[in-house]
């Protein structure tokens, strides 16, 4: 289903008395995003890198697992994605490296680390799910939950549930004749939450849908250009006898 935050038509060109309804269901009142990307919580909680330490008290065994967002990315399913190779540029995360270290935030898994203990033949020959395999991704994919939040006032329509995708298209604020769609926060997001409101006196009913992606579908620019060159182009200022002489 999609939906358009340009005025568009109401009522049909032909007859003014009818109303139509395709067009008035593809209508967007009102929108905002709660939450876009926050870098910091996303580090914290183990969206872009995490470490798993895995101990076996059966094989008397401790092993350790990192999880990268970079290359974990084109391994699943997204909602921007068609699971070629180029899907794994499509991410939240940009493409860019710390100055001082070369790397970038998927490479440092102390960002959370966690602990888990697990025990071999516990019911014979079945064995369960080896954590490294879900813990890790299943952090990550919860921290993705909220990010790229927005909440969507339309018009009420039963056909939609919580799960379902719809195609959200929002133009760029900038000045300018031609009116193009937002790169980044244009595309399809999946509903998460409904909430339906119906007004007897008025005789309208509306709906807030609350909304994510978890990917974009114009890949973000790369950062080619570090902000600090080198230290031969650092200049060392002591900025109280700057202030001393301008006084």
């Amino acid at each position: 289903f999609n939906y358009m935050t340009q005025i568009v038509q109401a009522k049909d060109s032909k007859k003014d008395e009818v109303k139509d309804i395709q067009r008035r269901l593809q209508t967007v009142i009102h929108y905002e995003f709660g939450k876009q990307v926050d870098a910091l919580e996303n580090i914290k909680n183990g969206l872009y890198a995490n470490r798993l330490v895995v101990h076996d008290a059966f094989n008397k065994t401790i092993k350790t697992h990192d999880f990268n967002y970079k290359d974990n990315f084109e391994k699943g399913f997204h909602l921007e994605s068609v699971g070629d190779e180029a899907d794994s540029i499509k991410g939240i995360l940009p493409d860019m490296q710390l100055n001082d270290t070369g790397k970038g935030l998927n490479e440092y898994p102390n960002a959370k680390k966690m602990v888990v203990t697990e025990t071999s033949k516990v019911h014979n020959d079945y064995e369960f799910v080896p954590s490294k395999d879900t813990l890790p991704k299943i952090t990550s994919q919860k921290m993705g939950y909220k990010n790229m939040n927005m909440s969507l006032l339309v018009y009420g329509n039963t056909l939609l549930n919580a799960g379902d995708v719809i195609n959200f298209t929002v133009p760029v604020l900038q000045p300018g004749e031609e009116v193009l769609p937002n790169p980044y926060t244009s595309g399809r997001y999946v509903i998460m939450a409904i909430k339906h409101t119906i007004a007897v006196t008025t005789q309208n009913h509306t709906m807030v849908l609350r909304c994510m992606k978890d990917s974009v579908r114009t890949p973000y620019p790369k950062e080619t250009d570090p902000l600090i060159i080198g230290k031969d182009d650092i200049n060392e200022v002591n900025i109280y006898n700057e202030d001393i002489a301008t006084l």
